[in-house]
């Protein structure tokens, strides 16, 4: 089975806070800590936030799957595959 965190976030002024929204219903959040990116064999970036330290997330990550080009310019360990 394969792990992947999804770093995402629900922002707008009509979205309820992630831990009410019903399609979210039963998920947790992670700290984005090197020991908690460890457990998990892929990240996949749908959003780019300006607060998320990419260079921190390349460095502790094996893969990182980016929709959103977060991840250009960073250097790091991981491979990162656009989508």
């Amino acid at each position: 089975m394969v792990r992947m965190l999804i770093i995402m976030m629900i922002m707008s002024n009509k979205s309820p806070p992630t831990r009410e929204h019903k399609n979210l219903e039963g998920l947790k959040s992670v700290k984005l800590s090197s020991n908690n990116l460890k457990k998990y064999d892929a990240l996949l970036i749908s959003t780019d936030h300006s607060y998320i330290n990419y260079k921190f997330l390349s460095k502790n990550s094996d893969l990182i799957i980016d929709t959103r080009n977060a991840m250009d310019n960073i250097q790091g360990n991981a491979k990162v595959v656009k989508a």
